[in-house]
């Protein structure tokens, strides 16, 4: 499998690297990223401590005919929204398969890229997390907000403190499956924080708190609380490092490459199975 990368010299474009560099069966033959970084012109094996790959890192600018020059069969997204927004329908158009990390796309953008898929045929995968233990989380997430009709609930994530949005993906996402599963709009429900002063539940009113915490070097973490009548429940999801997000990746491009039969937007339970 050929892969290119975006945002190849980013924190997790390098962990990606570092995986399929390792990987037998994948081939890196582009690796991209924004105008005037220091990086371009560098080979990627040479960024990552590996052996020369033959693919130097290029900025964005005329991705249309690098992308064409390469020939890659999966390009691999880690980057910004509105890198992605603009590069992402450049890579589509070419009938090329992604796999998309980047949180913050706006709504827009998610429904326009979807048609874009379906009429070049190029399967693609977006999601906002990409570690197999989180995409179970959210499972059992909405199996359990589906038994607690009712019950206060809660969502707490934390990430590092350079993090661009809030909340993040994941917990918007565990937001969606909770608000889903009440039979509810996530609008008419969510509420971002809370006020200083007096701030109770609104009493009759079904309400989903959304929290976010930006600390430190936090590579993750999400609390699902559930609180009934003398009792709780807290599920936890916490992501060690970077890896788990990478190692989905990999999974994800090599099941658009191998097994995705159909041209649409697939999610990480069609490549978990689950």
């Amino acid at each position: 499998m050929k892969i290119a990368i975006l945002g190849a010299d980013g924190s997790m474009g390098r962990i990606i690297a570092g995986l399929a560099a390792d990987d037998p069966d994948i081939q890196i033959v582009g690796a991209f990223t924004e105008p005037n970084a220091p990086t371009i012109g560098t080979d990627i094996g040479t960024l990552i401590g590996k052996k020369l790959a033959g693919a130097k890192i290029e900025d964005t600018t005329g991705l249309d005919k690098k992308i064409k020059a390469c020939k890659p069969d999966v390009v691999i997204d880690f980057t910004v929204a509105k890198a992605t927004e603009e590069n992402a329908p450049i890579i589509v158009k070419n009938g090329i398969k992604m796999v998309i990390g980047t949180t913050g796309l706006s709504q827009k953008f998610l429904d326009d890229f979807k048609v874009l898929v379906e009429k070049n045929k190029a399967s693609s995968i977006i999601a906002s997390n990409m570690a197999t233990g989180m995409n179970l989380f959210m499972k059992i997430v909405g199996e359990v907000a589906s038994a607690l009709h009712g019950w206060d609930t809660e969502i707490i994530e934390a990430h590092h403190n350079r993090k661009k949005d809030s909340p993040s993906g994941s917990a918007l996402n565990l937001a969606e499956i909770i608000a889903k599963a009440w039979n509810k709009k996530l609008d008419d429900i969510a509420k971002y924080g809370r006020p200083r002063g007096p701030s109770p539940r609104a009493k009759g009113v079904q309400e989903l708190g959304i929290h976010s915490i930006r600390a430190g070097d936090i590579v993750g973490d999400h609390t699902v609380l559930f609180a009934g009548p003398g009792e709780r429940i807290e599920l936890v999801h916490r992501a060690h490092d970077r890896s788990c997000f990478a190692t989905g990746a990999i999974k994800a491009a090599k099941f658009l490459a191998a097994s995705a039969k159909d041209s649409r937007l697939y999610s990480m339970k069609d490549v978990l199975g689950i």
